[in-house]
């Protein structure tokens, strides 16, 4: 089992490496050649998909202050907003692929 410390830093670089993509999302998409009805898509998928991030970021600031004991139920939510982020930026990808095309 994973220490306070570890579950802390797999929690870090998580928000850490969804902020690098987000940010990198945005500048290709902001460079692309998009109708306003494309950009206007483009847009509420970003707007939904940084929703989500700050909702991660904040179950990671979250899990900062709990007791030990009390940091797997945080991990287990933070673990599931994560792995819906992921899931929501493939099917985003996927959205916009077509939308562009």
């Amino acid at each position: 089992m994973l220490d306070k410390a570890d579950i802390l830093n797999h929690a870090k670089s998580a928000v850490d490496g969804t902020a690098r993509s987000l940010s990198e999302m945005r500048t290709r998409l902001q460079t692309a050649g998009l109708s306003r009805q494309h950009r206007l898509i483009v847009d509420g998928t970003m707007h939904d998909l940084s929703r989500r991030h700050e909702v991660l970021v904040a179950l990671y600031e979250a899990m900062l202050d709990v007791p030990a004991g009390e940091l797997p139920t945080h991990w287990q939510r933070f673990f599931v907003c994560y792995d819906d982020y992921l899931e929501a930026v493939r099917d985003a990808k996927s959205r916009l692929v077509r939308e562009v095309e």
